[in-house]
Formats: structure tokens, sequence, C-alpha cells
């Protein structure tokens, strides 16, 4: 049944900011505030994953939407006084109470309407009801959409607002008709809280974008639900599509060569991982074994295991520097497509700080009409198969909701810290397979962290696969009681193996440890010896530097760095330097010429050199070299 809104509620505004094109073509100069709140809901409804919160579309439609009633206020309205809604509220005054429409929001839903949205709570098992402090916590997840979490506060409306909010609460009612939301348990709630959170920010930066939602007019919002159906919901899907969400579909695991096409025999490790039962339900893999294994290739055959299983749609891979992550970017950028059907589009996209500047990540940038085409399709020939939309690729955060993202682990962490927008990066790891390499490269805080972060993401019904070629068993059995502390299991499995090569699998039923065979030729007699002092050093480095040895000093400071450098070019050596005090766009181009030279992929004569290096990160792990030198 189509359900007409009140002439006075269409005019408030919710969205000011028309586009120069609309202004000079005597475009709408707002978008009015219900038409926004449907498009956020219909992008909710229609956004791959927004399934696994539990809810019928219907009941997500109508909670999504009222995401933004708090810009009923005068204190919102006020912001723009052109589109001041006096049909509603009277002229518009010469000062309005301060207060954000956040707040007001959670004031009106909480208290103001709360008997008009008595009929969306309903009883749940055993007859349980709805307490106020548990509806309040539902109100919450979606009225902090701005990033951060909205605490009750004392937020007087008029009366005309008061009624505007009813009737508002009332229109989307007729439009969603939603059936009551059963009363879910403490932990389910709390789970719910976090999706919700999530999901409601990420279809509010999709539904606010006027390029993908373009200005209504009021009248065009006099049938509610007609602009649901026949505006919303179409101009949804193709947003939805233009970020990078689409659905995707999953490929059918068919073994290690489907996805690695050059591995003819497969490492004892990965033959491991591709054979062996994996347990039900939320799973932890831990791999241990050593550098040139194969660790990567059979994390990633686990996890499209688990993919084709469907207990995942994705994954993100967590490296301690950017410049291992640029290079685990460089291998996934020719195997992730592998992971889906070819039918599907999956974004691949590089999280860190400084992904902007990385011509292998922008060259697959997909432009659309609000990015510069000209400066993202640089090399982009070189790498079709490879895509990233536009919208997911401007920063790190978005970057997480890719189908597939590698970055640093910082942006993984963030999801369990006190920082703002922390729900998008929860929403981005949510129903994601969490690979997380050289996990044991963390200091003790950041241990605390990972802690936290493998918690959180077990109980949000997630799996996670951890690499390390030198991982202490107190830190393994650390990690696995995170795990099964976020499945809410109180008993502590307990591991003992002491093997090497290992796998640990911990699900909630139990933890298996099951010893692999090392991968063959990997078998070395490394010589170590202490030296004196530096001097004692450059000139360990000059002799075998002169036999063609390939040499890499790692110093604590870039002022070390600069002064060994200076000490063995004063003997006549050629030596690289790579340290954090370069300009991006230098410290980038030096990164790809170190991988090049000392990498699995050069040999003989190219090897010849000397590099000095400190640190490059923002955290305490060295510039790692993935071969032996």
């Amino acid at each position: 049944m189509t359900r007409r809104t009140t002439d006075a509620l269409r005019f408030f505004w919710g969205k000011a900011r028309p586009d120069l094109e609309a202004a000079a073509d005597g475009g709408p100069p707002m978008h009015p505030l219900i038409a926004h709140m449907l498009d956020v809901a219909a992008v909710a409804i229609l956004l791959p994953g927004s399934e696994r919160l539990g809810l019928d579309r219907r009941q997500l439609g109508l909670v999504v939407a009222l995401h933004d009633i708090g810009k009923l206020a005068p204190a919102f309205q006020a912001k723009v006084e052109a589109c001041w809604p006096e049909a509603a509220l009277g002229p518009c005054p010469q000062e309005v109470h301060v207060s954000r429409h956040d707040t007001d929001g959670l004031a009106l839903l909480e208290r103001d309407c709360e008997d008009v949205l008595a009929p969306l709570f309903g009883v749940g098992e055993e007859g349980r009801e709805w307490f106020c402090s548990e509806k309040l916590q539902f109100w919450r997840a979606i009225a902090g959409h701005h990033g951060q979490s909205v605490n009750p506060a004392e937020s007087i409306q008029s009366s005309a607002v008061v009624a505007c909010a009813q009737e508002l609460v009332q229109v989307l009612f007729g439009v969603f008709q939603p059936p009551p939301i059963p009363c879910p348990s403490p932990e389910s709630l709390r789970q719910l809280e976090w999706r919700l959170a999530g999901l409601t920010v990420q279809a509010d930066w999709i539904g606010s974008r006027q390029e993908w939602f373009p200005y209504a007019r009021p009248e065009d919002v006099a049938d509610a639900s007609g602009y649901l159906w026949n505006r919303a919901l179409p101009q949804a899907q193709a947003a939805i599509a233009r970020a990078g969400l689409g659905p995707i579909s999953i490929a059918p695991f068919c073994g290690i060569r489907w996805l690695f096409p050059h591995i003819l025999e497969p490492a004892p490790v990965q033959a491991l991982m591709e054979s062996v039962a994996l347990p039900t339900g939320p799973t932890l893999i831990i791999i241990e074994d050593m550098t040139g294994s194969g660790k990567t290739e059979a994390a990633l055959v686990a996890s499209h295991r688990l993919m084709a299983d469907g207990r995942a749609s994705g994954l993100f891979v967590a490296l301690p520097t950017m410049a291992t992550a640029n290079a685990m970017y460089d291998r996934l950028t020719m195997a992730y497509r592998n992971l889906f059907q070819p039918s599907s589009r999956p974004s691949l996209a590089l999280a860190h700080g400084r992904a902007s500047l990385d011509e292998r990540f922008t060259s697959v940038i997909a432009p659309d009409d609000a990015t510069d085409s000209a400066s993202l399709v640089v090399g982009r020939e070189d790498a079709a198969e490879a895509c990233c939309s536009a919208w997911l690729g401007s920063e790190s955060r978005r970057a997480l909701m890719a189908q597939v993202g590698v970055g640093t682990i910082d942006q993984a962490l963030m999801a369990v810290l006190p920082v703002r927008f922390a729900s998008v990066r929860q929403a981005g790891l949510a129903g994601k397979i969490l690979l997380v390499d050289e996990c044991h490269a963390y200091d003790p805080y950041m241990q605390e962290e990972m802690v936290a972060l493998l918690r959180f993401h077990a109980a949000m019904g997630g799996s996670a696969i951890l690499l390390s070629a030198t991982l202490t068993g107190a830190v393994r059995q650390k990690l696995a009681d995170a795990f099964r502390q976020g499945l809410r299991q109180d008993e502590t499995a307990r591991l003992s193996c002491e093997a090497y090569p290992l796998v640990t699998m911990v699900s909630a039923a139990a933890a298996e440890e099951l010893p692999s065979a090392p991968r063959p030729g990997l078998e070395r007699i490394i010589s170590v010896r202490r030296l004196n002092d530096e001097s004692a050093a450059v000139k360990e480095i000059f002799a075998v530097a002169a036999k063609g040895a390939a040499v890499a000093w790692v110093r604590n400071t870039v002022d070390d760095v600069i002064a060994s450098a200076k000490a063995l070019q004063a003997e006549g050596v050629d030596v690289a330097v790579f340290h954090a005090r370069f300009a991006m766009v230098d410290r980038l181009e030096i990164e790809r010429d170190v991988l090049a030279r000392f990498g699995k992929q050069s040999s003989g004569m190219e090897r010849a050199s000397v590099l000095i290096a400190s640190q490059v990160e923002g955290s305490k792990n060295p510039l790692v070299l993935r071969s032996s030198v």
C-alpha cells in the first residue's frame, strides 16, 4: 500500500551541495531528507553480505533509513538557510541551539519516537522481550554512522520536530512494512550491533555520492514507496557496482594447479593444505615453515577451500611493512582472479598509507566520474586481469572493503582500536579470511593488538590464517587461545607439538597439530661470526664484495646507513642505500630496484651488490629481503 508524505515533511533537506552542472541547469538546490534516507536504505538492502546481519530486508531497510532522522532538528536544517523547511518549522530563527544530528537522532529514536517504533521490536525465544538498554544499543549502531560512538545526551526538540519525526517513522513503516525483530541473545545483539554499524557507514558513504544519486525535487518523493522502487533501488544497484562491491561468485576449489599453474609439484606444506580435512565453522590455521617453502601459496589454497565452502567471500592479506605488502600485491595480481568465477569482477586493493603513490596499484584502478582517469591508467595494459574501483582505491579504509585486499597490518589492527570509523574496517574484514604473513614480526604491544583482532574476528564468525618462519610456542598458544575465546570457548586447547614445519588448526571443537615435511632443497649450513666493531664489518663487506657476493647490512638508524655507505664508498665499493628519509616516490623506486636485484627471480651477477638499509616503516620492522643474501 502506498503512503504519501505530508507536504511539510518532504521539504526537509538531507544533502545541499549540488554540483555545478545541476546548478547551472537549474537543478534542485537540495536533496530531500527522505530521499537520502531511502537512497542509503536501498544501498544497505542490496550490498552483498548484508544478509549476514540476520535481519529481514524490510527490517534492514527501515532501520538503516532511520540513520539520519536527526537531520530534522533545527540545528542541522539551519546550516543552509536557503533550504530551511519553513512549511514545517516556520521562519528560520536568528539563532538555534547547536547540536550534532547523530546525537539528536539517537534521542529521537530512543525517546521521542519510542511508541511509534514499538512494533519493530518483537519477542524472542522463550518469550524474551527487548530491554530499553538493548534498544539503545541497537539504535547506537546506526546513530554512530559518522565513525564514532554516540552516547545518549539531553536533546530537547520542539513539538513540531517531534511530530515530524514520528510522521517520518510512520511513513517509513508504510514503505518497508517490516515484521517485528525477535529479541536476540546478548551475544547475538553485540554481533548485530557491530555489523549494523559497519554496514550503515558503508551504505551512507555510497548513498551520499551525488554522482550516483542525483538530487531529487520535493515532488519526486511525494510517493515515498514509488521513489524507493523506481529510483533509489535501481540507482543503488548501479552505485554498488561502480563502487566495486557488486556480487561475486567463488570458483569451486580444483586444486593448487588451478590457482598456480606454474606449480607442477606442490611443496609438502602445500600438499598438506590441499588435502587435509578442515574443521567446521570459523577456523584458525597457523602455518610454520621455512622462508621459501611456499607458505603463501599454501595459505591461498586453504583460503580458496574455505571460500569455496561458503565460509568466506574474500580475503585480506596483512603484512608488517609497506615493502612486503607491495611485494605481496604483485604476487596476488597474478593469482587472485582464479579464486572467483570468470564472470565475476572482484576488486584487488592495496591498503596502506602510500598506496596512492604506487604505480602498480594506481595502474589497475578503473576510473569513474569522480576520478581523473588520465592519472590512473598508466601501465594498465600490463595489468589487465587486476582491477580495483576508484572509489575503493581512494583511501585505505575503503580498500578493506575490496573482495581481496593486501595491506599493512595496522590497517587491520585499527579495527579493534578506538579510532574513528573502526566499524568500517570491521565491516571490511567481516566475511573475509584474515591472512597475516610474518605474524612473528611484532613487538609485545602489537602482539596484544593481534590477540584482540583474532578474538574479535572469531567472534564475528571469521576465519584466519597466520604464517611464520620463526613463531615461538608461547606466542602460538596465545594466538590460538585468543581465537577460541572469540568463539566463546573457555577451555584452553593445549598445544604441545614441537615439530617443524608445523600446521596448527584451531576451531571451536578442538586444536589439531600436523607436522609437515620440509621442502627439498631448503636445507642450508650457515656460518655465523661475531665481528667486534664497525670497522671490522666494513673490511668484511669489502672482502666479500670483491668476490661478487650479495651483501645486505641492516643498520639501526639512517645516520648509521649514511656513515657506513660513505666508509665503503671510500674503499671503492659501489653501495645502494635504502632508508626512511627518501621522499616516498624515490623510496618506492628504490624498493622496486632492491626487490628486482635481490628477489627470487634474480640470479648470478645481478646480485653482486651491496645494500645498506635501515627500517623503512613506522613500525620497528627492518627491511625484509625475500631471498638469500
